[in-house]
């Protein structure tokens, strides 16, 4: 454990009676927990003290969230982010965002072509439609945005192994590849790789990441052919990465990523997760392990920082649920130490996965979970906004550790013990839709 829990300024007594398991049981254990009285990142960082002295010594933070369309989950996040730049050393944002996408971006930003949150949004970068427009997630974009890059570093970039946005896969009219797929063509051609398999890369891979593009099932026979063909590309960028220097870096005089094998490699290997994952309907943790040494490489190689990073996705990827993101970074780089905070809701409203923002004041959805929950028990036991630390005893108590199961995500996720999957939580009582940055 890197800091110990202090004593915090609220305690809640919790009674309940009646496990998932249909037994009476009067657990009346004390919950310690650190109310936070702002949303907004404009505060200051007073009442997130307890947190940020639990979190700041940790090389690895994971931010998690139950959905992507809520408001508060987006914001707190922003502004513990910001206590952690401003207080500790967190000098690295990785987002949940395609890590082609994450570095167009910063390097859109650091050569000043557009702010950083234009730079998200298109056309050089597409980060995910419940991001980029998102003004909840603006509030920690800008924050990014104003600081001084040489004086108080703090980059934003992505993860992700699935690469899923325009500029990554989208074949434009009178072109013959995407944007992403022609820069790796001009790359292999400038160090003279002739590779036989690059024609089934183009052709294939774009079926595989981006299917409501094409009418063309992604299956079994073309699988094996892709995966064939990235194996080849990957062997070639491994022999071409050990040949290369790549500079320091240096935000006053930016790297331009595409022009290095070692980034090119990330992507070939990144690919070959996602194909996996499209493969096996959607199973995360194909992806999710490409997606960890994603995170190594930015952290190892390309920004070649010690500081501490947070990487900021949904809860399935970010927290300690076997294959996850953070589970698998660890496991390869045991010299880690990481704490990943997980967020959940009581009650309250989101907006539903949609692509159009125009729409999500329609897309709204009103929610409420069963009496035997973790999420309905904190409910009704009047919780405000807390953070609450699961390596103090909280851990011990049934509450977190017994019968009583968690919903973590949207898609059906529930855990009966809440300390075996993440290290702390962010109990939100009443979740609020995130709305638009227009």
């Amino acid at each position: 454990m890197k800091s110990l829990w202090k004593v915090l300024p609220f305690t809640v007594i919790i009674a309940a009676c009646g496990g998932s398991n249909g037994s009476s049981e009067d657990i009346g254990s004390s919950v310690q927990y650190n109310a936070i009285a702002s949303t907004q990142i404009s505060s200051d960082n007073s009442d997130l003290q307890p947190i940020i002295a639990t979190l700041k010594d940790y090389d690895i933070i994971g931010l998690g969230e139950p959905t992507h369309g809520g408001a508060l989950a987006n914001r707190l996040r922003g502004r513990i982010l910001k206590g952690l730049h401003q207080e500790g050393e967190l000098e690295l944002i990785i987002f949940e965002a395609g890590l082609y996408d994450g570095l167009a971006a910063w390097q859109q930003y650091l050569t000043k072509q557009q702010p950083l949150v234009e730079a998200i949004t298109g056309p050089h970068a597409n980060y995910m439609f419940m991001q980029r427009h998102s003004a909840d997630i603006a509030q920690i974009v800008n924050y990014v945005d104003e600081q001084d890059q040489l004086l108080e570093p703090l980059a934003l970039v992505g993860y992700e192994a699935r690469l899923t946005s325009d500029p990554a896969c989208l074949i434009q009219p009178g072109e013959s590849r995407s944007v992403m797929f022609e820069e790796l063509y001009q790359y292999l051609a400038s160090k003279n790789i002739n590779l036989t398999a690059m024609n089934t890369i183009y052709d294939i891979a774009p079926v595989m990441m981006c299917s409501w593009y094409f009418n063309t099932p992604y299956e079994q026979a073309q699988h094996q052919e892709l995966m064939a063909a990235l194996q080849q590309l990957e062997q070639a960028l491994e022999q071409q990465s050990q040949q290369e220097d790549i500079p320091t870096y240096d935000p006053a005089s930016p790297r331009d990523f595409r022009q290095y094998a070692s980034f090119w490699l990330q992507i070939a290997k990144s690919l070959q997760g996602q194909a996996l994952t499209t493969l096996h309907n959607e199973a995360y943790e194909y992806a999710d392990a490409r997606s960890a040494d994603n995170v190594r490489w930015l952290r190892d190689v390309w920004f070649a920082t010690s500081k501490q990073s947070a990487i900021w996705g949904h809860n399935i990827h970010v927290l300690n649920d076997p294959g996850t993101v953070t589970d698998v970074l660890v496991a390869q780089n045991p010299a880690l130490s990481a704490y990943n905070v997980g967020f959940i809701q009581g009650s309250g409203e989101v907006v539903l996965m949609e692509f159009d923002y125009t729409l999500w004041p329609d897309t709204r959805y009103s929610f409420n979970y069963d009496a035997n929950t973790l999420n309905r028990q904190l409910l009704s036991a009047g919780l405000p906004i807390a953070f609450i630390d699961l390596t103090t005893e909280n851990q011990n108590l049934l509450l977190f550790s017994g019968n009583y199961p968690i919903h973590y995500h949207w898609g059906g996720g529930i855990h009966n013990a809440t300390a075996n999957i993440m290290n702390g939580l962010v109990f939100i009582p009443i979740e609020e839709p995130t709305t638009d940055r227009y």
